[in-house]
């Protein structure tokens, strides 16, 4: 059997339930961080007029291990849905392209920004069953969503800093069969940002830690 719409809202509820509580970790870490940026001014505050204050930053990078990946391998839920075939598998294999992670992001304070974030996931998974038979499934994710940091440390080339995403992703399964259709479906997504370095001055590297739609660590470059 194909992995088709209906099975994909069992996914979806999945998804919803972690997705709900991101939600909130997401609200409380904005208004702390909109709190502490109005008690206290960064470090590296400069005048509104000063023509070398960035006012945006773009990031392309990598991650590792995104949330769709670890919930196909630590979890029977794609097994399930995705085979409909009696037994046990005896192995599993998980060949995963990206996340890619592209965004923008606008500074509203020193230690504040906002903006959009675009990632885009290839998944696919195979299933070995002991009776000799193999299902595969070919997923693309696609995330765009709304991101915000804050920067705690801003010295001249490190800065530390953390933050939170909140937005929607589309999956397309496609059929590896010739005579089933594609299916797709929209889910909600997220990510936390636990711990994030930028090292540099205009042009940056950075690395973060976390956990959601752009893996457990993602890296990459940056340009304000």
């Amino acid at each position: 059997d194909d992995f088709n719409l209906p099975e994909l809202e069992e996914l979806r509820t999945i998804l919803m339930k972690k997705t709900s509580l991101a939600a909130l970790i997401m609200i409380c870490l904005s208004a702390f961080q909109i709190l502490y940026a109005q008690q206290e001014p960064g470090p590296a505050s400069k005048d509104a007029s000063d023509p070398h204050k960035p006012k945006g930053e773009f990031r392309i990078g990598y991650g590792l291990l995104s949330d769709m990946q670890l919930i196909a391998a630590f979890s029977d839920t794609y097994v399930t849905l995705a085979s409909g075939i009696t037994g046990e598998p005896i192995g599993s294999d998980y060949p995963t392209v990206g996340p890619i992670i592209a965004s923008y992001a606008f500074f509203l304070s020193d230690r504040i920004t906002l903006g959009p974030e675009f990632n885009i996931i290839q998944l696919d998974i195979k299933n070995t069953y002991s009776s000799g038979e193999v299902t595969r499934d070919h997923f693309l994710i696609t995330n765009l969503s709304a991101r915000v940091d804050f920067y705690y440390v801003q010295n001249e080339k490190i800065e530390l800093y953390s933050g939170a995403s909140l937005g929607g992703s589309y999956i397309f399964e496609q059929s590896v069969d010739p005579d089933e259709e594609d299916n797709s479906a929209p889910f909600v997504s997220y990510h936390l940002n636990f711990f994030g370095i930028r090292f540099g001055k205009s042009w940056a590297g950075y690395a973060e830690v976390g956990f959601g739609r752009n893996g457990l660590m993602n890296f990459g470059i940056s340009k304000r």
